[in-house]
């Protein structure tokens, strides 16, 4: 890939509920790159970024609930149900 590590490697993860575009995590991906390189005066190489996207019934903000969790009704597209989120 063309990539110079160095000692200064940093591994960032993220997790969020599923239901992004790509061009959103795309820009994601970016913007995270320039900010955090910029703040830790590191090489743009020396960010590696992983997003993991798990679906919102599998999270639970407390209580033991998942707050999260989809509830589509039938007449509704999942694409419609993304693009709110």
């Amino acid at each position: 890939m063309g990539l110079n590590y160095s000692a200064d490697l940093i591994l960032l993860e993220l997790t969020f509920i599923s239901g992004r575009p790509r061009e959103t995590r795309l820009g994601l991906l970016k913007a995270l790159n320039d900010g955090v390189v910029s703040a830790a005066g590191v090489s743009p190489d020396d960010l590696f970024i992983l997003i993991h996207e798990i679906p919102g019934e599998n999270v639970s903000f407390g209580r033991g609930l998942a707050q999260r969790a989809r509830r589509i009704p039938d007449t509704e597209s999942a694409a419609a149900y993304a693009h709110r989120a």
